[in-house]
């Protein structure tokens, strides 16, 4: 792991969740790390040492229920950042870590499980294949990555029995310089018609003078997303629209990130774990009132650009005030002392 003073956090982040794995205390150790702060290189050391520690050790590792955020994890897996001294597969393989999505553990053909690490925890880690999974294999260490850590702080303030939380925030992260430069602005319109909203959209990126070159569009229903598409191919776009009506193996998300699209609409898609640096506008339509899933959807904007250009993110909002507010709201989940208390409710803010 690179331990300059830049990436040094992710070695501590090792450090601290294997303490809180190996002391017995908690239900499971979590790594809430803030979107891009390298959780999935952190679980590579952990691995490293774990194995170390256990060299006859079973490992399995969940990743989000899409099969682009696997094949992501696996790919990391082949040129990580971290030299790694153990062996890896998929689930139907034989090796020290076994890397598949949560619905396809009945494919594990293991005697014993030593270590469950599931990613995207915040969705999974109480989904019933994953906890009927921890019964059968009575498995005692368990790590959760996530960059939405609301439910978990929830739980810890509200029951005896607690999870070991280490905490990597976006301010720290920012200071660092790891995030990319991004304007934020707000789309005002009661319009409900996706075709108006685009046109104010595009009007937006025109006026802001945004770097058209990669956009992503996430809007609300598969009924938006195909009059979307056909609006945007009005604008000379090159559309890839993902939806789980027609893209079920994420072909048309990663038809974008190689390039040979340069528009992407999506719906319920692309947000968990989506890792795209060349993103350049990213344009929230849903109004979604959930602020840690409009967090991990900002954050596919703020990978840094190949060419450190600044990016644009834009927010449809009915009024402009409500819109500017959500987002100060959204930068508030930056500071260590909102998102390591955070819990879904605690935030007293009006949401759109």
């Amino acid at each position: 792991m690179d331990t300059s003073n830049k990436f040094d956090y992710q070695h501590i982040a090792a450090t601290k969740v294997l303490e809180n794995l190996y002391s017995g205390k908690y239900i499971a150790s979590i790594l809430a790390g803030f979107c891009n702060s390298g959780k999935t290189t952190i679980s590579f050391e952990i691995l490293n040492r774990y194995l170390q520690k256990y060299p006859d050790a079973q490992v399995i590792t969940t990743t989000h229920g899409q099969n682009i955020l696997k094949s992501q994890y696996l790919q990391e897996l082949k040129n990580p950042k971290v030299k790694l001294n153990f062996t890896f597969g998929t689930f139907k393989e034989e090796a020290q870590v076994l890397v598949g999505l949560p619905q396809s553990l009945h494919n594990l053909k293991v005697s014993k499980v030593d270590l469950l690490i599931i990613d995207e925890a915040h969705d999974f880690y109480t989904a019933k294949t994953i906890q009927d999974f921890i019964v059968n294999y009575k498995i005692k260490h368990i790590i959760l990555l996530t960059a939405s850590v609301a439910q978990f702080n929830l739980h810890n303030q509200t029951n005896p029995s607690q999870f070991g939380c280490h905490c990597i925030c976006g301010s720290e992260l920012q200071e660092l310089g790891v995030f990319s430069k991004v304007e934020m602005d707000v789309v005002v319109t009661s319009s409900p018609t996706i075709s108006e909203q685009i046109k104010l959209s595009m009007k937006k990126l025109d006026e802001l003078n945004s770097d058209r070159r990669k956009i992503m569009f996430a809007v609300k229903s598969i009924k938006d997303a195909k009059l979307a598409q056909i609006c945007l191919n009005g604008y000379g776009r090159k559309v890839s629209l993902s939806t789980c009506e027609n893209d079920v193996n994420s072909a048309e998300i990663q038809k974008f990130k190689d390039g040979l699209t340069n528009t992407l609409v999506v719906v319920n898609r692309g947000v968990l774990g989506y890792s795209d640096n060349n993103v350049t506008c990213l344009i929230d339509l849903r109004e979604s009132k959930d602020l840690e899933n409009s967090l991990q959807l900002f954050a596919r904007i703020l990978r840094k650009h190949d060419e450190d250009i600044i990016k644009t993110y834009i927010r449809l909002t009915k009024k402009n005030n409500d819109g500017c507010v959500f987002l100060h709201s959204l930068l508030s989940l930056f500071r260590r002392d909102i998102y390591t208390t955070y819990n879904g409710k605690n935030l007293e803010i009006e949401i759109i």
